[in-house]
């Protein structure tokens, strides 16, 4: 078998074989771990993290003016909340309504925390791939009568805390990167924006394995910048960090590979002014699917809510 069609059968098995290139010098940096490690030994009584505090373009993925309603009933105003959460970095938001949540609404939350909130969440995993789990608990009513509902974003293997850390290393890592592009020529402001993102494409998939360790971390943009390695999703989440603080709008596209019942993630990217599908993972065999039209990402891809 040739090396293209072996890297074809390899990717659509999920399990790339190829060999990453080496991390940029602007990256030349104690991990993070190892920042941690250190900041818990010198640290007195409770922990401390390294917070990556100011660096330009946090909060650009997310509108910094997100804002929620107080009393969220459709999955656009639970949207909101999501975002509004995931902009400040919050693992938990109490929302008060004043009269108590009739029992049909209970059950549109659920069937919205299962379908459309958890598909909002992978369109953005840059953000919510570090605390992946999302919820809602019942809390009682307060003497004055209100009714509280608590929203959880969490995680399973790691404390948020640190989790939150990672994030924003990524988005610190994000923009040195682009910085060293721009400063090597290989980006430029007079670019479209089709040629910026193929360049920002390029760099992910050139410096990028794909490699299942079975943690959370596989699935994150931190995981690409200082391991060189993830899952479909970790692409993503690197790729569309890297595109929406270069100013290109996209989104993660969740679905399944036609042919197989894999779950695959994609992005979906606005490339001066008409929406394209960029799958990096697929990038690594063939460049052909960056800048997919419909008709193509229908024929390579089942999207989520149109399976048979």
């Amino acid at each position: 078998m040739n090396k293209q069609k072996r890297l074809f059968a390899i990717y659509f098995l999920v399990s790339c074989l190829s060999a990453a290139a080496p991390l940029t010098p602007a990256l030349a940096e104690p991990s993070l771990s190892e920042e941690l490690a250190a900041d818990k030994e010198t640290a007195a009584g409770e922990p401390s993290v390294p917070l990556y505090e100011g660096f330009e373009g946090y909060g650009l993925c997310i509108d910094p003016g997100i804002r929620y309603v107080e009393e969220p009933r459709t999955v656009e105003e639970f949207q909101d909340v999501l975002a509004y959460m995931a902009l400040h970095e919050l693992d938990a938001l109490n929302l008060t309504y004043q009269n108590p949540p009739s029992e049909d609404f209970l059950a549109d939350m659920r069937r919205m925390w299962s379908d459309e909130l958890y598909a909002y969440r992978y369109a953005h995993p840059e953000y919510f791939n570090y605390m992946n789990l999302a919820g809602f608990k019942e809390v009682d009513p307060t003497e004055e009568g209100s009714y509280n509902l608590n929203i959880r974003l969490y995680v399973k293997e790691y404390d948020i805390e640190t989790m939150i850390a990672y994030r924003r290393q990524a988005f610190s890592d994000a923009q040195k990167i682009l910085r060293l592009l721009y400063d090597e020529g290989k980006l430029r402001p007079e670019m479209s924006e089709r040629k910026r993102a193929e360049v920002i494409t390029k760099w992910v998939v050139a410096h990028t394995e794909y490699d299942n360790d079975e943690t959370r971390l596989c699935h994150t943009a931190w995981s690409v910048f200082r391991r060189g390695t993830a899952v479909c999703d970790g692409y993503v989440s690197a790729l569309q960090l890297m595109l929406n603080l270069d100013g290109i709008r996209c989104r993660g596209q969740l679905g399944r590979l036609r042919g197989n019942d894999v779950l695959h993630l994609w992005t979906i990217a606005v490339l001066d002014g008409e929406e394209a599908g960029i799958d990096p993972v697929g990038c690594e065999a063939d460049f052909d699917y960056f800048g997919m039209d419909g008709p193509k990402m229908d024929k390579q891809y089942v999207f989520r809510g149109q399976e048979r």
